[in-house]
């Protein structure tokens, strides 16, 4: 008797790491988060947001000098028919207290490349790569894809279905180590099944005792 095994056109997910995935989307939204934080203390500074590029200039360059450049600008600067270099300038800048952009800077450090771990900026936040992270759920499953795979591992999974019927109703254990019931080989590129006709009804026998004693067992108690 043969099945009609019906093929889906997705593919099937033979396994998926589901740990790993959870970690990667935890590590990307904490990165999110980090962030946020530091952009956001850096506005309070009242100097508008930062973009991905201005970020990194923070990082290069220091939030010291950063904060100093937006204050004096990067152009010379005449005082009096003087020119004094903008180094000067910004060096005679008084600056504000940075201690809370300091503490968000140090903590966004730790997940700086911020976009290797999830997070990348859209409209002045950080917010998660969503694309990153199919790609993160692609790597760590496992799919039955073309139709040959698909119809095998159905097939397979029929087998194991019908298995685990045979024991459970039957206590029948197709492929013991011990006493199997089946032996499978391949001859000449052909499959060769050879079904032990003695020991499936010893086993069937021996199952439908247990189960009988079983049943008076619970009838006693």
């Amino acid at each position: 008797m043969k099945n009609t095994i019906e093929i889906p056109a997705e593919p099937i997910i033979l396994e998926q790491k589901t740990e790993q995935i959870k970690e990667a989307r935890e590590r990307a939204e904490a990165t999110v988060e980090a962030v946020n934080e530091f952009l956001e203390s850096f506005e309070k500074l009242g100097f508008g947001g930062l973009d991905e590029d201005q970020i990194y200039q923070v990082q290069s360059k220091g939030l010291d000098a950063y904060v100093r450049e937006q204050v004096a600008g990067t152009a010379p600067v005449m005082v009096g028919g003087l020119k004094l270099s903008i180094e000067k300038v910004q060096q005679m800048v008084e600056l504000p207290d940075l201690r809370a952009q300091y503490k968000a800077l140090e903590e966004m450090r730790r997940f700086m490349p911020y976009s290797a771990h999830g997070a990348k900026i859209e409209n002045g936040r950080a917010v998660v790569d969503e694309e990153m992270m199919e790609g993160v759920v692609k790597r760590a499953t496992t799919y039955a894809s073309t139709e040959a795979e698909k119809k095998a591992w159905l097939l397979l999974q029929q087998i194991t279905e019908n298995m685990a019927t045979l024991y459970n109703e039957f206590r029948v254990q197709p492929f013991d180590s011990y006493a199997p019931v089946v032996r499978f080989s391949v001859w000449h590129g052909k499959p060769q099944f050879k079904i032990y006709h003695s020991m499936f009804l010893d086993q069937v026998r021996r199952g439908a005792n247990t189960a009988n004693l079983e049943n008076r067992t619970k009838a006693v108690a």
